[in-house]
């Protein structure tokens, strides 16, 4: 029985020395500059990725993000990325495949408004920024010309100006009957 003890303690201690740890295939980077508090995530892994011309990648080196077009020398940016201005107030938070700008960036104010959305699909971007107002203006209809108008409109202003022809037709009528009448 004793042997039987010796002999699984052995193994599992064999088994706890032989786990290899992976190491994380991104890290966090905090960073600071005078302007801004940055909250980094950083590719941990060799992948060497093919870049395209027409891109913009965003790395980091030499405790700083870079922006190059076409290419790189550090480790890309692969995950999560928040700034804050100097009060702690969130400015902009977004997230990053391989060095390219992916999904929603959302931008902030200093008073925590927000200010604009954009969204990225690997490193482009993929509709038009939408920025927060405010107090936006509500949309007044302009009053269309008459070439804007619908034909159906069209045809009902013209029956609404021979309308409007004929009753001043008529009153005109009835004053010089009027008048005729006063003379005689």
């Amino acid at each position: 029985m004793k042997y039987i003890y010796v002999l699984f303690f052995s193994i599992t201690i064999s088994a706890i020395n032989a786990q290899v740890v992976k190491p994380e295939k991104t890290f966090k980077v905090p960073l600071k500059t005078a302007e801004e508090k940055i909250e980094i995530e950083v590719d941990n892994t060799d992948k060497k990725i093919t870049t395209k011309s027409d891109k913009t990648y965003y790395w980091f080196k030499s405790k700083a993000v870079h922006i190059t077009e076409g290419n790189y020398s550090g480790r890309l940016l692969h995950g999560e990325y928040i700034s804050y201005f100097k009060s702690n107030q969130l400015k902009t938070k977004g997230s990053f495949v391989y060095g390219l700008k992916s999904g929603e960036w959302v931008d902030w104010d200093e008073n925590g408004k927000k200010v604009s959305t954009t969204y990225w699909k690997s490193g482009l971007q993929k509709e038009e920024t939408k920025k927060e107002t405010e107090n936006p203006e509500p949309e007044v209809e302009k009053e269309k010309t008459e070439e804007e108008k619908p034909e159906v409109v069209k045809q009902a202003n013209i029956k609404k100006v021979k309308k409007d022809r004929v009753k001043k037709e008529k009153k005109e009528e009835k004053i010089e009957t009027d008048k005729s009448e006063i003379k005689s």
